[in-house]
């Protein structure tokens, strides 16, 4: 993904907070009144008052600066990097797809991060309209084992993007696709896929009623 230019949200110097991002610690001038607009996470630093005189510094690090600008950029725009990259009847090729996949992935954390559910909702929505457009190429666009560990290494168990990579994996991956020569699937997502298997063999609900059908993004929403 591009990384879009950072933003300086704001003038109002009273409130506006320097964002130390990432391992590498790089720093953005943000407002969080603007931020707080859909993020609890911001609107909970605004109920603490910073005191008067007081360096109104935030260490972030497991949020890279890339990520916060798309994730800035988002909140003024609504919109995505890959919003007109990927358009109806263009399927892009599998490498594209998978970085865009653990790219998207890596922004979900964000918003879970600064619990920012109109964010993580808006990430989910985007994620299944690109598998939507990739469903019908080859390998079924189920996303790859890489973006799969960065789900599962990086967000709780109870998090519903997780579940929506075991449907995607349930409805159209097959157990080839769980096996590479340069990685392994992360463990607790093979036991997730096989307790979604094995409850739908225990329901006797057949493989011709999910096979294949489309996800429904409205399912995965918080």
């Amino acid at each position: 993904m591009a990384n879009p230019a950072p933003q300086i949200l704001s003038v109002d110097q009273t409130n506006t907070f320097t964002l130390r991002l990432g391992p590498e610690k790089q720093e953005m001038l943000v407002d969080p009144n603007h931020l707080a607009r859909t993020s609890d996470f911001f609107k909970a630093l605004l109920a603490n008052k910073v005191p008067e005189g007081q360096a109104r510094i935030l260490s972030l690090p497991a949020i890279s600066r890339q990520a916060m600008s798309i994730y800035i950029h988002f909140i003024n725009f609504g919109t995505f990097p890959t919003t007109q990259k990927f358009r109806a009847g263009e399927v892009p090729d599998q490498g594209l797809r998978n970085h865009v996949y653990e790219k998207l992935t890596t922004l979900y954390f964000v918003g879970q991060k600064l619990d920012d559910r109109t964010f993580s909702n808006a990430v989910i929505r985007e994620i299944l309209r690109i598998f939507d457009l990739c469903r019908l190429a080859a390998d079924r666009g189920v996303p790859s084992l890489r973006t799969i560990h960065v789900m599962y290494e990086s967000t709780p168990p109870t998090v519903v993007g997780r579940r929506m990579l075991v449907d995607m994996y349930t409805n159209f991956g097959s157990a080839g696709q769980l096996y590479s020569h340069n990685s392994a699937c992360n463990p607790t997502f093979l036991r997730d896929l096989a307790q979604e298997l094995l409850k739908k063999a225990t329901e006797d609900i057949a493989p011709d009623s999910y096979r294949l059908q489309p996800l429904d993004a409205d399912d995965y929403m918080i």
